[in-house]
């Protein structure tokens, strides 16, 4: 795993002053890896890519964005009318809102799957909630800045929810959609504020998600809280590969979507101006908001709805406490492998309802939010006290010996 340099040859100018070339061959280019390195361990480099892309894309459609009522909804038409390549640059951005969140719902999957959120990676589990909460606080934001008819209809719908909290609610939802006491039209010029300035501290919390994860314990498939340093490989050239080949299916993705459905990743009610008059009777959500929408929408109440959110991103926060089985990947642990996909079948239906969530899809929602709750509350805890999981090896399987 040492770099093929000559290590009697003097550093350059710059390099003494400034190692960014040595601190990229320890931390990046020959860091230490699991010999099990696969394509999903690749997606927190694919995370910063499609972070970097919107970040880049954001600020160029700022520059055209008016943030105001009766003006944002034209100006984004503008952008896509008049601006040179103003609609290639939306579609990227929007685009690439969702591949962040496909990354994103991946990942955490994945570490729910491989137990990455214990032995020794809790500090590096929390921050990276903390940064998928923040992606979901600025799809929100970014999902209204758009002023269309699902939009303001979110915004109503968002400022209800948080309006109906005791003492603190409705002072919240006027910090953050609008300084109007009936909280009846969003202050874009507020929220696109908002949006800009959590979207660059959304940067830092994703330095420190990735600083974290560098500073804990490998991630690895078989879940081994310390690895033999017989397991370990440089990441060039053994993960290099995988990386390139991931970005390059990533990428694919990407344009396809862009060239193949280009609209597709947007609200067909948001294609109507906002107005308070004319509102839709369900909200019309992109795919990566409808789970969240889901138990917010449970139980029909205001309020409750949100603190479920809440509560389910405290019972994330604290899965490393709550599961305490002497096994951490679900690939020995069958029990445990069963109830996450029901939890992904239950966050499966908690979407498909808030899409349309009329007759039998309310009993649904209200079903798939008390097991969603329940998995991490009840079921999780239970199975590791009650499970008896298979041998696990002191060593990776597959590695050399």
């Amino acid at each position: 795993m040492t770099p093929p340099s000559d290590p009697s040859a003097p550093p350059s100018w710059l390099e003494q002053r400034l190692p960014i070339g040595r601190m990229l061959r320890d931390h990046l280019i020959f860091a230490p890896i699991p010999a099990d390195f696969s394509l999903g361990a690749c997606v927190e480099p694919l995370i910063w890519g499609a972070l970097i892309t919107l970040t880049f894309t954001g600020i160029w459609l700022g520059l055209f964005y008016h943030a105001a009522p009766q003006h944002a909804f034209t100006s984004l038409q503008t952008i896509m009318r008049a601006v040179p390549f103003g609609w290639l640059i939306r579609d990227l951005h929007r685009t690439g809102v969702s591949i962040l969140f496909a990354l994103a719902y991946l990942q955490l999957f994945r570490a729910l799957r491989l137990g990455l959120y214990r032995d020794g990676r809790e500090l590096a589990w929390i921050v990276s909630l903390v940064r998928f909460a923040m992606f979901l606080f600025l799809g929100v934001l970014g999902f209204i800045m758009i002023d269309g008819a699902a939009s303001i209809a979110l915004s109503l719908d968002l400022a209800a929810h948080l309006a109906a909290i005791p003492l603190i609610g409705h002072a919240i939802a006027q910090a953050f959609l609008g300084a109007a006491s009936d909280l009846s039209r969003p202050d874009l010029t507020r929220i696109a504020m908002a949006h800009i300035a959590i979207g660059f501290l959304l940067l830092l919390i994703a330095g420190l998600t990735s600083l974290t994860q560098r500073l804990a314990p490998p991630a690895n498939r078989d879940g081994l809280p310390r690895l033999d340093p017989r397991d370990l490989v440089a990441f060039h050239p053994y993960g290099s590969p995988r990386l390139f080949a991931a970005a390059i299916i990533t990428g694919l993705i990407f344009f396809g979507l862009i060239l193949a459905a280009p609209h597709g990743q947007s609200s067909r009610l948001n294609a109507i101006p906002a107005g308070t008059l004319a509102l839709p009777l369900h909200l019309d959500l992109p795919w990566y908001l409808l789970g969240f929408a889901g138990l917010a929408q449970a139980g029909q109440s205001l309020g409750g709805g949100t603190a479920l959110i809440a509560v389910v991103l405290i019972l994330l926060a604290a899965l490393p406490w709550l599961d305490r089985s002497p096994a951490a990947a679900a690939r020995y642990r069958p029990w445990h492998r069963r109830a996450l996909w029901l939890l992904a079948g239950a966050w499966v239906l908690l979407s498909i309802g808030a899409a349309d969530p009329r007759g039998a899809w309310t009993l649904m929602i209200d079903l798939s939010a008390c097991y969603v709750i329940a998995h991490f509350l009840l079921v999780t805890p239970l199975i590791s006290l009650l499970e008896a999981p298979q041998p696990v090896p002191t060593r990776l399987r597959g590695a050399k010996k």
